[in-house]
Parts: structure tokens; C-alpha cells; sequence
């Protein structure tokens, strides 16, 4: 795993030589309220890349793919993923391609939690255990678009 970091503040990491053919790039994480009624610190977040890929939390079935870089700031998280070539996968790839797929969710743990003046909880810091394709995001800034990399020719 390679890391990087950034004047203000920035966080990049990610596999080296990571990438496929089907790819997808968006954001895993705002510090906005979600359906849960918690913030999450986007500086605050750690992972250990690869990071699974799962469908809906669904931790007990194979992962999908991986989540092969992330890059956190003090706006988001943002992430990139390749998807397996497998039976499930190649299903999930044509919901994605349909566009009837369109959105992630965060599995978290390790995660060190502050009680705002209000009540609201927040997580200052706190380790990506999984990424989830989902149909609904407790965060509705976390979806995903489908990433083409560039191809690269020889010389």
C-alpha cells in the first residue's frame, strides 16, 4: 500500500497496480448527519487497503470486490473499487451499468465516539472495515459512478 499526503491535510491511499476493468470512483463518507442521526469525521477515518466490497452489509457472502484507494479530506472520503469476476459480481456489474445501483454505505469499527452538545453522536475516529453497494444510503452524499482507467499503450 502506498500513501500520500497533502499540504492541508489530505490523505491518498492505495494499492499499487490496482485496477480492472470494471471500476467504479465516488464517496464513501461526508461529515453530513446520516439516517442514523451521527456524524462521521472524514480525517478520522482508517483503513487497511484492500478494504471489501460487499452487497448491502452483507458480510456472511463473499465480497464483490475490493476498495483499492482512498483519499480523505476534511470534505469527504472518496474511494475507487474493482469488482471480481465472479457469477455475483458479473450481476452486480449489470444493476451498476443499468444504473439501478448507484450508492454505497460505510462499515465501520475501532471507532472512537464524541457526544455533541445536542445529543448527536460523533465518530472522530474510526477504521473502514467494508464498503457496501446499497439501493439506500444512510448518507445520501455516498454514491459512485462507473471509472474508466485510462489506458496506458507501450512506447
Amino acid at each position: 500500500m502506498i500513501e500520500r499526503r497533502g499540504d492541508d491535510g489530505w490523505v491518498e491511499q492505495w494499492v499499487f497496480g490496482a485496477t480492472g476493468a470494471r471500476m467504479i470512483r465516488g464517496t464513501a463518507s461526508t461529515p453530513r448527519k446520516n439516517a442514523h442521526g451521527q456524524f462521521l469525521n472524514s480525517m478520522g477515518c482508517k483503513a487497511e487497503l484492500p478494504v471489501p466490497l460487499f452487497i448491502e452489509h452483507r458480510r456472511e457472502e463473499p465480497p464483490v470486490g475490493e476498495v483499492v484507494a482512498l483519499r480523505r479530506s476534511w470534505a469527504s472520503v472518496t474511494f475507487e473499487a474493482r469488482l471480481h469476476r465472479t457469477a455475483e459480481a458479473d450481476a452486480i456489474w449489470r444493476e451498476i451499468t443499468a444504473g439501478s445501483l448507484r450508492f454505497v454505505s460505510t462499515g465501520m469499527c475501532d471507532a472512537v465516539r464524541q457526544i455533541m452538545s445536542d445529543g448527536t453522536p460523533i465518530y472522530q475516529n474510526w477504521r473502514l472495515r467494508e464498503l457496501s453497494l446499497v439501493k439506500e444510503p444512510a448518507n445520501s452524499d455516498c454514491g459512485f459512478v462507473v471509472f474508466r482507467p485510462p489506458v496506458r499503450l507501450a512506447a
